[in-house]
């Protein structure tokens, strides 16, 4: 979901109309740049949604998560941006 301010939100992209149910609420609002957002969990761990299949840039992610979860509280999720290197080969003719 973005926010009235986002910049670059394209034609699928949802848009809050007012941040108004935020008022007398603590806010963390993450930018999100390149990458993809991933949700990690006590138990398990997501990208973008929560039907996410698997992907190989995924496995330090999840390996991650599978050192630290246990320490995540119940209820709680912590979300940050994945990466992924992406080196490109070509010849010139």
């Amino acid at each position: 979901m973005h926010v009235p301010w986002s910049i670059g939100v394209t034609s699928d992209d949802r848009v809050l109309q007012n941040m108004d149910g935020f008022e007398t609420q603590e806010v963390i609002v993450l930018e999100k740049l390149d990458g993809e957002n991933t949700s990690l969990y006590k138990d398990a761990i997501h990208a973008r949604s929560l039907s996410s299949g698997h992907h190989p840039s995924r496995t330090w992610v999840k390996t991650l998560q599978g050192s630290m979860g246990y320490r995540i509280p119940e209820g709680w999720r912590i979300c940050g941006e994945m990466y992924m290197l992406v080196i490109a080969f070509t010849t010139q003719h």
